[in-house]
C-alpha cells in the first residue's frame, strides 16, 4: 500500500474541506507535516485508522465529539452535518479510493453517536470507478487490521517497538504481510499425516519396513527431545545474556555517577560552610549594630559639646579656678588661707563669700575632665564603626554569592543524578531494585539443574556455556 491523498471534512480540528497530497517520487520521497501541541498531528494520524478500520488510538481524548466543536457550535438546531475522511492508495498496481463518512444531526449543543457508512471504489485503466461490493473485507485483505500498527505509529509506538517485548509482535506482523501463516498451519498438520503413514507402512510394510520405521521413531524422539532441551538452553543463554547486558549498564550507569556524586557531596559540604559563615557574619552584625550603633549619630553631638566646654572655658567657669566645696570649708573655719579671720557679715567674710559665688562644684569639674577625654575617642571609634561596618557588609555579599553558586552548581549536579538514576531504572526493570541480580540467579539455578539432569554430553556443554557467561560478565 501507498498513499497518495487524504481529504478530511469536519474532522475534529480540521474544519470543513482540507486535503493532504500525500504522494511520492524520487524527487519527494518523504512528506513532513509538523505543528505544536493540540495541532492535530495525532488526529491526522488517526484519520487514516478511522478511514480504514473505524478506530483511533486511546490517547485521543473525547472520541466521541468526531465533528469540528466550531462547526457544531455554528450549526443551527435541527441541521445535520456531514463528518468524512476520504483516503487515496495504491496496492498491488491498483488505485483505491476509501470514503468513510456519516451525517449527525443537531438536536443540543451535545455531540451524539454516530454511524459511518464506509464504501470503497477502485479505478479502473480508463480513468472510472468501480465500486467494491465488500469494502471492509477488501480493505483488511490488502492491509490487516492487526499489521496496520505498524504502519500508522507515534513516538510511543516507535519507543516500544525497540523493546525486546515487541519482538513477537513484529514477527506476527511479518508473517501476515509475507502470508506465512498457511505455511506454519500445514507444517503443524504435519505430524499427524506422518503418524498416519507410519501407521500405514507397519500395517502392510512387513518386518524390515516396520524396523526402519522404529529406529525413525527413536532418533525423532531423540531429536525432538534434543530441540526441546536446546529451546530451554537457549531461552536460559539468551536471559543470561541479557542480565549480563543490564549488570554491565549498571556498572557503566555507577562509574559515570560516581565522579558526580563525589563533586556533589564536595559541593553540599562547602554550601554548608558558606552557610555557616554568612550566618555568623550577619549575626556579627547585628551585634555591631546593638552595642554600637549609636556612635554613629554621635557626629555633631560631639563638635556642639566642645563649642559648649569651649564657650565656658573662656568665660573662665571651665576649669574653675577654686572649688565651691574649698570656700565653704573655709568660712566654716573662719579663718582664710592668709590667717585673716572670717566673722560673719564682716568686709573679709563678703570678700570670700564673693568668691565662693565664682568657685565650681567639683563634680562638675570631674565630668567634665570625664566628657572632655571622651570626645576623642568617640570619634575615632565612630570611625572604626562604619570601617566594621563597611568589612562585614563585603563578608556577607561574598558568602551571599558564593551560596548562590553552590547552590545552582548542586542543583544541576542533582539534575545530573536524576537523570542516570532514570537511565538505571529502566536498566534494572520494574519490581525491586535487585531485581535483575535476583532473576539472574534464579535463572541460572535452573540451567544448572536441567544440565544435571540432562545428558552427560549436554551437561559439560551448560556448565562451559555457563562458566563462560560468567567470566565474561566479570571481565566487564
Amino acid at each position: 500500500m501507498r498513499l497518495q491523498s487524504i481529504t478530511l471534512t469536519n474532522f475534529r480540528q480540521f474544519a470543513g474541506e482540507q486535503t493532504f497530497n500525500l504522494a511520492s517520487d524520487s524527487s519527494r520521497p518523504v512528506s513532513l507535516l509538523f505543528g505544536a501541541n493540540g495541532a492535530g498531528k495525532t488526529t491526522f494520524l488517526n484519520a487514516f485508522t478511522w478511514a480504514l478500520y473505524e478506530t483511533m488510538s486511546d490517547d485521543v481524548e473525547q472520541q466521541d465529539r468526531m465533528i469540528t466543536d466550531g462547526v457544531w457550535r455554528a450549526l443551527p438546531l435541527g441541521d445535520s452535518c456531514e463528518v468524512a475522511v476520504e483516503l487515496r492508495f495504491d496496492h498491488e498496481g491498483q488505485d483505491y479510493r476509501v470514503l468513510r463518512s456519516a451525517s449527525l444531526r443537531k438536536d443540543s449543543d451535545q455531540q451524539g453517536p454516530i454511524s459511518p457508512a464506509v464504501q470503497l471504489w477502485t479505478t479502473k485503466p480508463d480513468g472510472s470507478s468501480e465500486i467494491v461490493g465488500a469494502p471492509q473485507e477488501t480493505i483488511h485483505v490488502i492491509l490487516p487490521r492487526g499489521v496496520s500498527r505498524s504502519f500508522f505509529f507515534n513516538g510511543e509506538r516507535i519507543e516500544n517497538l525497540v523493546k525486546k517485548g515487541a519482538y513477537a509482535e513484529v514477527k506476527q506482523d511479518i508473517k501476515v504481510l509475507l502470508a506465512l501463516e498457511q505455511v506454519e498451519r500445514a507444517i503443524d498438520h504435519l505430524p499427524s499425516v506422518d503418524t498416519k503413514l507410519t501407521a500405514v507402512l507397519r500395517k502392510h510394510g512387513g518386518d524390515k519396513a516396520s524396523g526402519i520405521q522404529e529406529a525413525i521413531d527413536a532418533l525423532r524422539e531423540r531429536e525432538t527431545a534434543g530441540q526441546e532441551e536446546l529451546k530451554v538452553l537457549e531461552g536460559d543463554l539468551a536471559i543470561l545474556i541479557e542480565n549480563r547486558e543490564s549488570v554491565t549498564d549498571l556498572l557503566r550507569q555507577h562509574a559515570e555517577s560516581a565522579p558526580i556524586q563525589a563533586e556533589r557531596d564536595a559541593v553540599g559540604g562547602e554550601l554548608q560552610d558558606a552557610l555557616a559563615a554568612r550566618d555568623a557574619a550577619m549575626a556579627e552584625r547585628a551585634y555591631l549594630v546593638a552595642t554600637r550603633g549609636f556612635q554613629a549619630f554621635t557626629d555633631t553631638l560631639t563638635e556642639s559639646t566642645a563649642a559648649i566646654a569651649e564657650g565656658l572655658y573662656q568665660k573662665g567657669a571651665l576649669p574653675a579656678p577654686l572649688k565651691r566645696e574649698f570656700v565653704d570649708q573655709l568660712l566654716e573655719e573662719g579663718s582664710c588661707i592668709c590667717g585673716t579671720p572670717l566673722k560673719e557679715h564682716t568686709a573679709a567674710w563678703d570678700h570670700v563669700k564673693d568668691w565662693r559665688q565664682r568657685a565650681g562644684l567639683q563634680a562638675v569639674e570631674t565630668a567634665w575632665q570625664q566628657l572632655s577625654g571622651q570626645l576623642a575617642p568617640l570619634s575615632a571609634a565612630r570611625n572604626e564603626l562604619g570601617d566594621s561596618l563597611v568589612a562585614l557588609m563585603k563578608r556577607i555579599g561574598t558568602e551571599r554569592d558564593r551560596v548562590t553558586r553552590l547552590e545552582e552548581r548542586k542543583s544541576e549536579l542533582d539534575g545530573k543524578l536524576h537523570l542516570l538514576g532514570s537511565r538505571m531504572e529502566d536498566v534494572k526493570g520494574p519490581g525491586d531494585p535487585t531485581h535483575g541480580s535476583q532473576q539472574s540467579g534464579r535463572d541460572q539455578a535452573t540451567a544448572h539443574r536441567r544440565s544435571e539432569s540432562g545428558p552427560p554430553d549436554t551437561r559439560e556443554r551448560c556448565r562451559a556455556e555457563e562458566q563462560g557467561t560468567l567470566a565474561g560478565g566479570s571481565n566487564r
